[in-house]
């Protein structure tokens, strides 16, 4: 299930990604960073593979990437902790 990064978005033009989406479950207020219905995604990943700033990702890649950087914060604790 596709998820919206704000963080990555820069919430200044029309998201490309709404108009690819099949069922219409990405929307968009303004300029605003989309939202999604997740009661009508039905998890294609389209959105997911043409987001020009991967502000959608999948939720599995997020939560790969918040372990990594668990794992790369436990890394630099033990270097440091070396030194």
């Amino acid at each position: 299930m596709p998820v919206v990064v704000e963080e990555r978005c820069p919430q200044n033009h029309p998201c490309p990604c709404v108009a690819l989406c099949p069922v219409n479950a990405l929307n968009q207020k303004g300029f605003e960073a989309p939202t999604l219905d997740k009661d009508k995604c039905i998890d294609c990943g389209l959105c997911v593979d043409h987001c020009p700033y991967q502000a959608l990702t999948d939720s599995e890649d997020r939560e790969k990437d918040a372990d990594m950087k668990k794992s790369l914060f436990h890394f630099c604790l033990l270097s440091n902790a070396r030194s």
